[in-house]
């Protein structure tokens, strides 16, 4: 990641990171913090948490440095900041199934009353860069099996749906931080997530990936409750936080772009072979009567972000050995 960038715009630059103890933004801080080490270039993070013990595992011999910041609290909470900032990263928002189901009006707000919070912080530094995290739930239907969604496809949602807070709440964010940056000339830019997956995982969170690893370093067979038949691309952790960079470096104001891995589409069943061949343990079917119904899978068009000469470079299996060595 060093190599692949110049880093020297990072000189004076403050980072006020949201959600920092988060896998996509706590790899971010981590890799910032590297970056610093490793050239001496100089700049300040400013770190917003729920979890200052959480956050104190993940960068804990650099926590108390004079030019990191740290702030407890919920992005929509009761905190205040007054420095100058030169780039918002709002990354603070459930975003596992398990959470926003079960979190629904917490989802919400983060990403409403949490994204305007953060605009207004944005407006008090005249040249500072927002970037809201979304997510490509946004898309919703589209009308077909399988697409791979530019930028300018948005389909259907149904807001009464048991999953409609978090691609509704989604929406709103980007359509708030577009609102700001038409009325107040805000430089918003929105970087819409695919699944990712890496090094800091939550094990528990109760998507796919996160299962089949649990069951992996426990040992187990990995367990598929379906034909597995079902689509999905998966990026590496470390090509989706350069993306984020090269969307903070090298996009334009006022755009979206996809972050997420269009080279490799694999089946779930297929995914679960390469975690299994892994972890030296085999895959099972348990089906049930219920015949499954395929849902339609959305797949990154990343050719926007590409212009700006990012690339995914890490392959699915390489990312596999990765993730997988990370949690032994």
């Amino acid at each position: 990641m060093l190599r692949c960038f110049d880093w020297n715009w990072l000189e004076g630059a403050t980072f006020f990171i949201a959600g920092a103890s988060g896998m996509i933004p706590s790899y971010m801080v981590r890799f910032l913090i590297y970056v610093r080490n490793e050239t001496g270039i100089k700049f300040k993070l400013v770190l917003l948490s729920k979890s200052t013990s959480k956050l104190s595992k993940i960068i804990s011999q650099d926590i108390n440095s004079p030019w990191i910041h740290v702030i407890e609290n919920s992005v929509e909470g009761n905190w205040d900041y007054s420095g100058e900032i030169t780039h918002i990263l709002h990354a603070a928002s459930p975003a596992s199934p398990l959470q926003y189901v079960n979190h629904p009006i917490d989802t919400v707000h983060a990403n409403v009353h949490g994204t305007e919070r953060l605009l207004r912080l944005c407006q008090s530094s005249p040249h500072a860069t927002f970037l809201y995290i979304s997510s490509s739930e946004i898309y919703g239907y589209l009308g077909a099996a399988d697409v791979f969604a530019r930028e300018s496809e948005i389909g259907s949602l149904d807001p009464m749906g048991p999953r409609a807070c978090y691609p509704e709440a989604k929406r709103m964010g980007e359509t708030l931080s577009m609102a700001w940056h038409k009325q107040h000339n805000i430089d918003v830019r929105i970087a819409r997530m695919f699944h990712t997956f890496g090094p800091g995982i939550n094990l528990h969170d109760g998507r796919a990936f996160s299962d089949f690893m649990l069951q992996a370093k426990n040992g187990c067979n990995i367990v598929l409750r379906s034909n597995g038949l079902a689509k999905r691309s998966f990026a590496y952790l470390s090509d989706t936080v350069m993306g984020l960079f090269y969307i903070f470096c090298k996009g334009k104001s006022g755009e979206a772009y996809n972050v997420g891995n269009s080279s490799e589409v694999v089946t779930i069943s297929d995914f679960a072979r390469i975690i299994a061949t892994e972890a030296c343990v085999d895959v099972e079917y348990v089906l049930h009567d219920t015949p499954e119904s395929q849902s339609a899978s959305v797949f990154p068009d990343t050719s926007k972000l590409e212009s700006t000469g990012w690339s995914c470079l890490t392959s699915l299996q390489a990312a596999v050995h990765k993730t997988y060595r990370s949690i032994l």
